[in-house]
C-alpha cells in the first residue's frame, strides 16, 4: 500500500503581506533603521521580529518611500535596491542574507555523477543598457545622473538590448543608482539552465557525504563532449523515485531565481505597465485613467477651470471641454505571434489629434526566437488626405527599422520622412523581410511619437 499526502502551507513571510502602511517615508536612512520601522507598523499578533541581516547590509543608505501599501511589499523594494536574501524562519524572525548554499568545490561530471544533461538558454529579460526612473513626474522624476547606465562586456557578447525600468518608491538618485546596478547586474547575461539527470553519491555510500548537494550551493559542471565546464548554483533539487533516492534530478542555473525576484520581477512589470490615477492638484483629487488604451491621463492637463476650489475637485465635475492635450505621445504597438512572414499587419492605429513631431523612436523585439540569415526588416506606413497612397514614415527604405540576424531587437532614433501627422492620420505596420533560414518568432513592434 502506497500513500500520497497533500500538504499546503503559508510561509511566515506571508504574514507581512496583511500589514497596511498607510504612509512611510525615509530619506537617507540606513538599511538597518528602515527594516526596524518597517517592522514597527505591524499590528498582529505574535509579530515578526528582527533576526539576521547581514554587516555588510546595514549601514548602507537608502531612501523609501511607501504608501498605502503593505509591509512585505516595503521590504521587497527595500531588498530590491540592496539584494541578498531574506526569509522568515520558525522562530518569526525575519533573516536578510547575502548568500545561501555552501561553495566547497562539489562537481557534477560525465563519468562520475552525471547521467544526462540539458541546457537551456533564454534571453528574455536581458538588459545591458538601463535606463531607470524613480519617483515623480516630468521634469521632477527621479532619474540616473548619467540617463543610463550599461555593461560594456554584455554588449560586446551580445549586442545592444536598451530597456528601461521604474521604482517609484524610490525618492533619491542615489539609491536610484544602486537600484539600476543591482539590476543591470541581474539582467546583463541571458538565464542559462542546467537539467541534469544525476546520482547523489551520498546515497550509495556514506563516505561520500562531502558530494550532497543542498539549494543554493555553487557546483562545477563539466562535460568535455558539450565544451561544459561552468560554476552555477543549484535551484531545484527532486527525488522522483523514493524508492531509488540515489536517482535526482538537479537544476542548475547562473542565476537563482527565489519567490522574492518573481514577486519583484512582477513589481518591475507593474510599474512599466500601469496606468496609475494621476493627480490633477497637489491636494486630494485623483482622477483615474481614461479608457482609451493608447491615450492615459498622464497626457493631459486642466487649465484655468472653474470647478477648482482650492485644489479640490468633486468627482465626476470636470466635463471633456476642461481637458487640455498637454503633450501628445502614443505607442501604437503591433503583435504577430509564431513565425514572422512577410506582409502588412491585419492592425492599424489612427493618430489621437494633429500635431508635428521632432521624432520618431520604434523598436522591435523577437519575444521567442531571433532571426537567422538575414535581417528583419520592417517599415510603418501613414497615411491620411494629404497622401494619395500610405507612404513609409522613416523616408529613405535604409532608416526602416530593422531586427539584424542573430539578434532579438532593433530600433530606429529620428529618422522620419514625414514630420507632421494628422487627426485620424492612420498607421499601419508592414513586414519586408524576415530571417532567411530562421524567420524570427512572437514580434512586437512599437511606435512612440512625441510632440514639438
Amino acid at each position: 500500500m502506497s500513500l500520497v499526502f497533500d500538504v499546503e502551507a503559508n510561509g511566515l513571510f506571508s504574514q507581512l503581506g496583511g500589514e497596511t502602511i498607510v504612509e512611510y517615508s525615509a530619506e537617507d536612512e540606513k538599511v538597518l533603521t528602515i527594516v526596524t520601522d518597517l517592522l514597527a507598523l505591524q499590528r498582529k499578533v505574535p509579530p515578526i521580529t528582527l533576526g539576521y541581516i547581514d554587516t555588510q547590509y546595514q549601514n548602507l543608505v537608502r531612501s523609501l518611500r511607501v504608501d498605502g501599501d503593505n509591509i512585505f511589499r516595503g521590504l521587497l523594494r527595500l531588498r530590491a535596491m540592496v539584494g541578498g536574501w531574506m526569509e522568515v524562519d520558525n522562530d518569526r524572525k525575519l533573516n536578510w542574507t547575502a548568500t545561501i548554499g555552501e561553495d566547497k568545490g562539489q562537481q557534477l561530471r560525465y563519468e562520475k555523477n552525471i547521467l544526462a544533461i540539458e541546457r537551456t538558454i533564454k534571453y528574455d529579460g536581458l538588459i545591458n543598457i538601463l535606463y531607470a526612473y524613480g519617483a515623480g513626474e516630468g521634469e521632477a522624476r527621479i532619474t540616473l545622473a548619467t540617463g543610463y547606465i550599461e555593461d560594456a562586456v554584455s554588449k560586446a557578447a551580445y549586442g545592444d538590448y536598451p530597456d528601461s525600468l521604474v521604482n517609484r518608491s524610490i525618492t533619491k538618485r542615489a539609491t536610484l543608482q544602486a537600484w539600476a546596478e543591482i539590476k543591470l547586474e541581474e539582467r546583463k547575461d541571458p538565464f542559462i539552465s542546467y537539467r541534469v539527470d544525476a546520482v547523489a553519491m551520498n546515497e550509495i555510500d556514506p563516505s561520500f557525504a562531502f558530494e550532497k548537494l543542498i539549494l543554493g550551493s555553487m557546483v562545477a559542471v563539466y562535460d568535455a563532449k558539450l565544451g561544459f565546464d561552468v560554476s552555477v548554483r543549484v535551484v531545484r533539487i527532486d527525488h522522483p523515485d523514493l524508492r531509488n533516492p540515489h536517482r535526482m534530478q538537479v537544476e542548475l542555473a547562473n542565476k537563482m531565481p527565489t519567490l522574492l525576484d518573481e514577486l519583484s520581477d512582477v513589481e518591475d512589470d507593474v510599474e512599466q505597465g500601469i496606468n496609475l490615477p494621476t493627480p490633477i492638484s497637489p491636494d486630494l483629487v485623483i482622477i483615474d485613467p481614461l479608457s482609451d488604451p493608447v491615450l492615459t491621463l498622464d497626457d493631459w492637463i486642466i487649465p484655468d477651470w472653474p470647478g477648482l476650489d482650492g485644489g479640490i475637485i468633486a468627482p465626476d465635475t470636470i466635463p471633456p471641454e476642461a481637458l487640455t492635450f498637454a503633450r501628445p505621445t502614443t505607442k501604437p504597438c503591433w503583435w504577430e505571434g509564431g513565425f514572422v512572414t512577410v506582409g502588412k499587419s491585419k492592425k492599424s492605429f489612427l493618430c489621437p489629434l494633429a500635431w508635428g513631431t521632432t521624432g520618431v523612436y520604434a523598436q522591435a523585439v523577437c519575444n521567442d526566437i531571433a532571426p537567422e540569415g538575414a535581417d528583419i526588416i520592417i517599415d510603418i506606413l501613414y497615411a491620411d488626405g494629404s497622401y494619395a497612397v500610405p507612404l513609409s514614415i522613416f523616408g529613405d527604405p535604409a532608416n526602416r527599422l530593422r531586427i539584424p540576424a542573430g539578434f532579438r531587437k532593433g530600433w530606429t532614433d529620428d529618422l522620419l520622412g514625414i514630420k507632421d501627422f494628422s487627426l485620424n492620420g492612420e498607421w499601419t505596420m508592414e513586414i519586408i523581410q524576415c530571417g532567411s533560414t530562421t524567420p524570427g518568432s512572437n514580434l512586437t513592434v512599437t511606435l512612440t511619437c512625441e510632440d514639438n
